[in-house]
């Protein structure tokens, strides 16, 4: 009897940068086996997240156009305006002060990793959250 094929959780990766973008994919669908999907500025995660059902997002916060912390309130607004349940959001930034991490909270994160990054740290972050 053959197993039953297993859920590989759905990961948004939001980052303006590409080569962090597709390292980040490589790394999170060899390593943790799962699915990814990339976009590059605020407003494109937005519209994935209504547009998709994600497992979780990694949202970078310095990007033009729209900033990763103004993409976490719209998509905090859309979840509680829609019912939705709530999408982990993992924010990954250069900017690491405490006031940095508040501003994380007060937008709606659920945590914070500091760039550079270890990909373990990542994993690890990951896990904690899809469990």
């Amino acid at each position: 009897m053959e197993d039953e094929p297993k859920h590989h959780p759905q990961i948004l990766i939001v980052d303006d940068e590409l080569n962090i973008s597709e390292l980040m994919t490589r790394i999170l669908e060899t390593e943790g086996h799962w699915q990814t999907t990339a976009v590059n500025c605020g407003e494109h995660a937005v519209e994935a997240w209504n547009n998709s059902d994600f497992d979780l997002i990694l949202m970078d916060l310095i990007m033009p156009e729209m900033c990763g912390l103004e993409a976490t309130k719209r998509i905090r607004d859309l979840e509680r305006r829609s019912g939705r349940k709530r999408t982990p959001i993992i924010a990954f930034t250069v900017r690491v002060s405490d006031s940095d991490r508040e501003d994380c909270i007060n937008a709606g994160c659920d945590d914070f990793i500091a760039k550079p990054f270890n990909f373990r740290t990542v994993i690890d972050t990951i896990h904690k959250h899809l469990t």
